[in-house]
């Protein structure tokens, strides 16, 4: 399965399952493709500093949506360019 596959089925789940068991399916899948070491490695990555980081930008990207009465804020990462992410704040929105 290639990478897109995996996120697209990542974001479906996020929507139907908890985190644990999410967490659980994907430590087990990784296990088996790279093997128990590797993905313990990554288990033990501390994503806290990435997670304030990204909490402060959303407050941040939030706050100047409101005070730009914007219609959208989404939140884009581009695996091409080193997984860099932005908050994108869209004056105009179309469904």
């Amino acid at each position: 399965m290639e990478i897109y596959q995996y996120l697209d089925q990542i974001q479906t789940e996020l929507l139907n399952h908890s985190w644990k068991e999410i967490e659980i399916k994907y430590y087990k899948l990784f296990s088996e493709l790279a093997g128990k070491e590797q993905a313990q490695r990554i288990r033990d990555i501390d994503l806290n500093a990435f997670r304030n980081e990204l909490n402060e930008a959303l407050c941040t990207s939030l706050h100047i949506a409101d005070q730009n009465s914007a219609a959208a804020l989404y939140f884009e990462y581009d695996m091409e360019n080193d997984w860099k992410s932005s908050f994108f704040i869209c004056n105009d929105y179309t469904m």
